[in-house]
Parts: C-alpha cells; sequence; structure tokens
C-alpha cells in the first residue's frame, strides 16, 4: 500500500512535551537536582551538587540543549 499523507499534515506528530526524558547521564542529573525554579549561580549549584564548577557548567549546557534548564542574568534554572 503506498503512503499517501500529505507533507503538510502535521496531526499526527508528537509534541517534543510528549517524549520521555533524555537519559543525562549522573552528573546531569545531579546538577538538575540541585538546580530549582529561582535562578541561581553555577557556584550555587555545585555546592548544592557536590561537583566541581566546570562539571556543573558543561551539565548546565547539556540540560540547556535538552531543553531542562535554562541561563539569564539572573543565574540557572529549572524549565520544568
Amino acid at each position: 500500500r503506498r503512503h499517501t499523507r500529505s507533507l503538510c499534515d502535521w496531526s499526527s506528530d508528537v509534541c517534543s512535551s510528549d517524549l520521555p526524558a533524555p537519559d543525562l547521564g549522573a552528573v546531569a542529573e545531579r546538577v538538575f537536582a540541585a538546580a530549582d525554579t529561582v535562578p541561581c549561580s553555577i557556584d550555587l549549584l555545585a555546592a548544592r551538587s557536590g561537583l566541581a564548577a566546570a562539571e556543573v557548567s558543561a551539565a548546565v549546557v547539556q540540560l540547556e540543549l535538552a531543553g531542562w534548564l535554562e541561563s539569564g542574568p539572573t543565574g540557572v534554572a529549572r524549565t520544568r
């Protein structure tokens, strides 16, 4: 049987919020657990997570790309 769905028919697409959370690794999980919806600094995340600031910075970038954290002028905060 031939596929006849229109290229413009997006009704069956899945929203990204419906997808399972990606496996980000132990360091990123610790950073996410240390984060809050209230923005905080990398240094505070490092203190809360028990990780080095360099590890936290790398994990923050990974979590931002995955859509779990966002950085702003007042610090880093959870988006979910």
